[in-house]
């Protein structure tokens, strides 16, 4: 018996592997796939990308669909290379750590399961009739690269408007210049696409052992909204996006040290989703932003404003202490409230991280009002909610992130015309009310309305029991730096 024997499968056990595996549409799949080898195939031949992607609407035989054409001046295959890695399901022509993927697994299945494929390859020519009727590889004109051909079956495979988009979006936002030609679903564009096209700024977030993060805002391109993207990309190039509420993106480059059969690549098999590990760690960068999307937006409409940062402990919320709900009797807890509470003073032994955004030139009535807004806010603020405290003249009020804390800023200014402190404290509470809804949800709708309504029912209360105390200390204060 030989001891080269191979495993022989199917180009219809192929379609099911592709059909199973990708969720996305082949045309987007095949576009990522087919551009991360021809990135590799410039890398490995030394020479400045020249990638050209077309995806167009046409004929094959008597089908109706779409062709893919993605051509490259890259170092090209030669018939081994064709023969022992191109047509290997498991193979990668991968040569060094700055390539993404080779002609890996990536890009196999959707090649192999779409209605037709043809590749060419610098003298090689070879296609699924080739494939499927068992022919050698056929030699033709000689070319620099590789262009391969998909074309896709519309009636096995519809494309959609959102597909185009999607491809659009995925080429945009890679940091590598592409030749795009669209005539598909009513969509036509003919230039260059790419990252360093966008023309936007962006700024760093986050840089860890796993990924670097950057922060981006919101900009429309060929009348796309580019909106609260979560964009993950490999050696430059996107992998795959999410979407989310906020207006801002957030562009999470991933490192990559192993192979994709590694335990510790970063992405599954299909390149649309994390591992485990890297979610985790990301979701925490999307998590921040995404409790407080106005924070994420200033950090571009603010982004040279002046910041007054005092390092200290941070605060908890009390709503939730001794587990009290709006059907409970307080009774007792409300001097263990009380105590908490005044514990909340600005210390110099202890003192509170605290945030001046904007904020120059603090009074003394500045002070008091931070004082007050520093006990209301821990009395509306869940009992998990971990944050400082802090002044700003840009809003109202705002709960604010800042090197990697939540910060609860207040503006006292808008409070001043009001002379009764009485009123003034129930001000404070209602507008603490509406920063503290913000650690469950970010936009204003009625899910957040229903959370004030919530949080005011738990909170009354203790509000009113406890205001009494904070009146009767503010009023001392008061006197006691007027006579100052």
């Amino acid at each position: 018996m030989s001891n080269n024997m191979r495993v022989k499968v199917n180009p219809r056990f192929l379609k099911i592997i592709c059909n199973k595996l990708y969720d996305l549409n082949p045309a987007i799949i095949g576009t990522r796939e087919l551009v991360q080898n021809s990135h590799d195939a410039c890398i490995r031949a030394a020479v400045k990308p020249d990638i050209k992607v077309t995806l167009k609407s046409g004929m094959y035989n008597d089908l109706s669909g779409y062709w893919l054409i993605v051509d490259d001046n890259g170092d090209g295959m030669t018939a081994d290379i064709i023969e022992n890695e191109f047509l290997d399901l498991g193979g990668s022509y991968h040569i060094n750590e700055t390539e993404i993927g080779g002609f890996g697994f990536g890009a196999k299945p959707v090649l192999f399961s779409c209605a037709y494929w043809r590749v060419h390859s610098l003298n090689n020519e070879y296609s699924l009739t080739h494939l499927e009727n068992g022919d050698d590889i056929s030699k033709i004109n000689h070319r620099d690269g590789t262009r391969v051909e998909i074309f896709i079956d519309e009636v096995e495979k519809p494309i959609y408007q959102s597909d185009v988009h999607k491809i659009i979006v995925m080429l945009y936002l890679s940091s590598l210049e592409v030749d795009l030609t669209l005539n598909a679903r009513g969509i036509e564009f003919d230039g260059k696409i790419g990252f360093n096209h966008l023309d936007i700024q962006d700024k760093l977030d986050s840089v860890t052992d796993d990924f670097t993060a950057r922060l981006m805002p919101e900009f429309i391109k060929q009348d796309i909204s580019f909106s609260g993207f979560n964009i993950f990309r490999v050696g430059g190039l996107v992998q795959f996006v999410e979407q989310s509420n906020r207006s801002t993106n957030i562009r999470f480059d991933l490192k990559v040290n192993c192979r994709p059969e590694d335990d510790d690549y970063p992405l599954k098999l299909n390149r649309e989703d994390l591992n485990w590990n890297i979610r985790k760690k990301v979701n925490k960068v999307i998590q921040r932003h995404d409790e407080n999307p106005l924070t994420s937006a200033n950090t571009f409409t603010h982004a040279d404003e002046d910041k007054v940062y005092q390092d200290g402990r941070l605060l908890e919320g009390l709503r939730g202490y001794s587990n009290y709900t709006v059907n409970d009797e307080i009774g007792s807890d409300i001097s263990n409230l009380w105590q908490a509470l005044a514990n909340t003073s600005d210390n110099k032994n202890d003192p509170i991280a605290t945030l001046f955004v904007e904020y120059p030139d603090i009074s003394a009535n500045d002070r008091r009002i931070l004082r007050s807004w520093t006990a209301i806010i821990r009395i509306v603020a869940d009992i998990s909610d971990k944050f400082g405290v802090g002044l700003t003249s840009n809003s109202i009020a705002s709960r604010y992130y800042y090197k990697g804390r939540t910060f609860y800023l207040i503006n006292p200014s808008e409070f001043v015309h009001i002379p009764d402190k009485e009123a003034l404290l129930l001000a404070l509470y209602h507008t603490a009310i509406h920063e503290a809804s913000h650690f469950y949800h970010s936009s204003h709708n009625e899910v957040f309305t229903s959370k004030m309504d919530e949080i005011s029912r738990i909170a009354a209360i203790s509000i009113v029991e406890v205001l009494k105390p904070i009146k009767r200390t503010i009023l001392r204060r008061f006197r006691s730096e007027d006579k100052e």
